[in-house]
Protein backbone atom coordinates (compact mmCIF):
# COMPACT_ATOMS: atom_id res chain seq x y z
CA UNK A 1 0.00 0.00 0.00
CA UNK A 2 1.26 3.19 -0.90
CA UNK A 3 0.96 6.49 1.45
CA UNK A 4 -0.50 9.75 -0.43
CA UNK A 5 0.63 13.61 0.83
CA UNK A 6 -1.68 16.25 -0.28
CA UNK A 7 -1.32 19.45 0.48
CA UNK A 8 -3.51 19.91 3.46
CA UNK A 9 -1.87 16.59 5.25
CA UNK A 10 -0.57 18.46 8.57
CA UNK A 11 2.96 17.88 9.48
CA UNK A 12 4.25 15.30 12.42
CA UNK A 13 5.91 17.72 13.97
CA UNK A 14 5.45 21.41 13.96
CA UNK A 15 9.92 21.45 14.56
CA UNK A 16 12.12 21.40 12.10
CA UNK A 17 13.75 18.34 11.12
CA UNK A 18 17.08 17.96 12.88
CA UNK A 19 18.82 14.80 12.18
CA UNK A 20 21.12 13.86 15.16
CA UNK A 21 24.89 13.85 14.85
CA UNK A 22 25.99 10.64 15.05
CA UNK A 23 28.12 9.65 18.20
CA UNK A 24 31.53 8.73 16.71
CA UNK A 25 33.93 6.70 19.03
CA UNK A 26 37.47 6.17 17.88
CA UNK A 27 39.30 2.84 19.42
CA UNK A 28 43.05 3.03 19.53
CA UNK A 29 44.15 -0.26 20.89
CA UNK A 30 47.13 -2.76 21.35
CA UNK A 31 47.50 -5.92 23.56
CA UNK A 32 48.07 -3.66 26.48
CA UNK A 33 46.01 -0.56 26.35
CA UNK A 34 43.21 0.76 24.25
CA UNK A 35 42.41 4.40 24.00
CA UNK A 36 39.09 5.50 23.03
CA UNK A 37 38.53 8.76 21.90
CA UNK A 38 35.44 10.64 20.91
CA UNK A 39 35.10 12.58 17.44
CA UNK A 40 34.02 15.87 18.18
CA UNK A 41 33.38 18.23 15.09
CA UNK A 42 37.25 18.16 13.73
CA UNK A 43 39.38 17.18 17.01
CA UNK A 44 39.25 14.21 19.21
CA UNK A 45 38.59 13.92 23.33
CA UNK A 46 39.92 11.24 24.90
CA UNK A 47 36.89 9.48 26.89
CA UNK A 48 38.40 6.81 27.97
CA UNK A 49 41.41 4.47 28.54
CA UNK A 50 41.08 0.80 29.16
CA UNK A 51 44.69 -1.56 30.50
CA UNK A 52 44.46 -5.09 31.31
CA UNK A 53 44.35 -6.45 34.36
CA UNK A 54 46.99 -8.59 34.56
CA UNK A 55 46.56 -11.62 36.76
CA UNK A 56 49.43 -12.52 39.25
CA UNK A 57 51.61 -14.65 38.34
CA UNK A 58 52.04 -17.30 40.52
CA UNK A 59 55.42 -17.63 42.48
CA UNK A 60 57.95 -19.68 41.78
CA UNK A 61 56.90 -20.13 38.17
CA UNK A 62 58.28 -17.59 35.76
CA UNK A 63 55.99 -16.62 33.16
CA UNK A 64 57.23 -18.36 29.86
CA UNK A 65 57.28 -21.91 32.38
CA UNK A 66 54.32 -24.30 32.52
CA UNK A 67 56.29 -26.13 35.60
CA UNK A 68 57.32 -29.95 35.43
CA UNK A 69 56.09 -33.16 34.97
CA UNK A 70 57.11 -36.40 35.71
CA UNK A 71 56.34 -39.42 33.17
CA UNK A 72 54.30 -42.15 33.96
CA UNK A 73 56.39 -44.44 32.45
CA UNK A 74 59.74 -43.99 34.28
CA UNK A 75 61.24 -41.40 36.03
CA UNK A 76 61.84 -38.90 33.41
CA UNK A 77 60.59 -35.19 34.11
CA UNK A 78 60.38 -33.20 31.48
CA UNK A 79 59.13 -29.30 31.28
CA UNK A 80 55.96 -28.62 29.69
CA UNK A 81 55.26 -26.43 27.24
CA UNK A 82 52.80 -23.64 26.84
CA UNK A 83 50.24 -23.53 24.64
CA UNK A 84 50.45 -19.81 24.46
CA UNK A 85 53.30 -17.82 23.69
CA UNK A 86 54.62 -15.49 26.85
CA UNK A 87 51.66 -12.69 27.32
CA UNK A 88 49.64 -14.30 25.09
CA UNK A 89 46.87 -15.35 26.94
CA UNK A 90 46.66 -11.51 28.89
CA UNK A 91 46.13 -10.32 25.37
CA UNK A 92 43.46 -12.51 24.51
CA UNK A 93 41.85 -12.03 27.51
CA UNK A 94 42.27 -8.22 26.92
CA UNK A 95 40.79 -8.33 23.60
CA UNK A 96 37.45 -9.93 25.11
CA UNK A 97 37.30 -7.62 28.04
CA UNK A 98 37.21 -4.39 25.10
CA UNK A 99 34.71 -6.62 23.22
CA UNK A 100 32.15 -6.80 26.14
CA UNK A 101 32.63 -3.44 27.29
CA UNK A 102 32.63 -2.38 23.48
CA UNK A 103 29.15 -4.57 23.40
CA UNK A 104 27.65 -3.21 26.62
CA UNK A 105 28.38 0.47 25.65
CA UNK A 106 25.98 -0.17 21.97
CA UNK A 107 23.52 -1.43 24.07
CA UNK A 108 23.65 1.64 25.80
CA UNK A 109 23.59 3.82 22.98
CA UNK A 110 26.56 5.76 23.99
CA UNK A 111 28.23 5.66 20.42
CA UNK A 112 26.37 4.46 16.80
CA UNK A 113 29.58 4.23 14.81
CA UNK A 114 33.33 2.78 15.48
CA UNK A 115 36.53 3.17 13.92
CA UNK A 116 38.85 0.46 15.11
CA UNK A 117 42.58 0.83 15.14
CA UNK A 118 44.54 -1.48 16.11
CA UNK A 119 47.99 -3.48 16.14
CA UNK A 120 47.31 -6.15 13.47
CA UNK A 121 47.62 -8.63 16.00
CA UNK A 122 45.17 -7.33 18.28
CA UNK A 123 42.74 -6.36 15.49
CA UNK A 124 43.07 -10.41 14.90
CA UNK A 125 42.52 -10.81 18.58
CA UNK A 126 39.11 -8.59 18.45
CA UNK A 127 37.62 -9.50 15.32
CA UNK A 128 36.14 -13.02 16.33
CA UNK A 129 35.37 -11.49 19.67
CA UNK A 130 33.26 -8.52 18.80
CA UNK A 131 29.39 -8.74 19.09
CA UNK A 132 27.08 -8.63 16.04
CA UNK A 133 26.05 -4.63 18.06
CA UNK A 134 29.50 -3.86 17.97
CA UNK A 135 30.01 -4.81 14.31
CA UNK A 136 26.79 -3.47 12.66
CA UNK A 137 28.88 -0.07 14.60
CA UNK A 138 32.44 -0.69 12.89
CA UNK A 139 32.23 2.28 9.69
CA UNK A 140 36.15 1.44 9.63
CA UNK A 141 39.02 -1.38 10.78
CA UNK A 142 42.81 -0.38 10.35
CA UNK A 143 45.51 -2.63 11.31
CA UNK A 144 47.74 -0.06 12.89
CA UNK A 145 49.96 0.47 15.72
CA UNK A 146 49.02 4.39 16.93
CA UNK A 147 48.89 3.62 20.94
CA UNK A 148 51.87 5.15 21.54
CA UNK A 149 51.59 8.18 19.69
CA UNK A 150 50.31 11.50 21.37
CA UNK A 151 48.61 14.52 20.82
CA UNK A 152 49.05 16.10 17.46
CA UNK A 153 51.06 13.31 16.11
CA UNK A 154 48.26 11.16 16.43
CA UNK A 155 46.15 14.00 15.27
CA UNK A 156 47.93 14.07 12.27
CA UNK A 157 47.75 10.51 11.56
CA UNK A 158 43.78 9.89 12.40
CA UNK A 159 43.49 12.84 9.91
CA UNK A 160 44.75 10.53 6.98
CA UNK A 161 42.05 7.57 8.03
CA UNK A 162 39.24 9.59 9.44
CA UNK A 163 37.36 12.17 7.94
CA UNK A 164 37.57 15.61 10.13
Amino acid sequence: MKLKMTKDAAPLSKEPHHHKAPIVWIVVADQEIAHIYKKSGSHLELIYEANPVIRERRKGIPDDSMGRVTSLHGSNRHKLQPRLQPGRHDAINFAQDLSQWLKEAAETESYDRLVLIAAPRTLGDLRPRLHKTVQNRIVAEIDKELTKMKGKELHRQLKKIVWF
